[in-house]
């Protein structure tokens, strides 16, 4: 954990109730059920992959559903994540441990505020500069973009590819 950072979210955000709840459930609850009902699952570093898509948030079924009406080259696979939450998710994945073959292209801000700077190769954190003020979200399009200035210079790195969508705000066509 954090400790500055977790203390600099509890100033800005102390007097907000719906901040806490998502926080106790996010920290509380879902460890308790995962605790019980842990997902059989290896961290993501131990599979075979040249870039990981995490679309956050995502149901795969009815991102299957789009998948089989819009196919994208590659395979779709489904994985059960050893922990539901970004925090959780990051610290059994990536805790304690380095991985200067991957770079991390994220739209969330807890790949920085949660793992050691030394963690990964590089961090392309698009939720700096890429946020969009009038949608208040980065536009998946935004991602994209910054993904395949990565690979082109990173040619010979794993990259991960963490995107907010489909959190809100959603998108039912593009933008003009």
């Amino acid at each position: 954990m954090n400790l500055p950072y977790a203390l600099s979210e509890i100033r800005h955000h102390g007097l907000d109730r719906t901040w806490w709840r998502k926080r106790f459930l996010t920290h509380v609850v879902s460890r308790y059920f995962t605790g019980i009902t842990r997902p059989e699952s290896d961290p993501v570093t131990e599979e075979e992959w040249d870039n990981l898509i995490i679309l956050d948030a995502c149901r795969y079924d009815l991102f299957a559903e789009l998948f089989e009406e819009n196919p994208l080259p590659g395979m779709l696979e489904k994985r059960q994540s050893m922990q539901s939450g970004t925090p959780g998710f990051l610290s059994e994945n990536f805790d304690n441990k380095q991985f200067h073959d991957i770079v991390y292209v994220t739209g969330n801000p807890y790949v920085n505020t949660n793992l050691p700077d030394e963690t990964f190769h590089a961090v392309e954190s698009v939720w700096k500069d890429g946020w969009d003020n009038d949608l208040q979200t980065i536009h998946p399009a935004t991602m994209a973009n910054r993904a395949m200035k990565v690979a082109e210079d990173y040619p010979n790195k794993r990259i991960i590819i963490h995107f907010l969508q489909p959190h809100t705000q959603y998108f039912t066509k593009p933008l003009s």
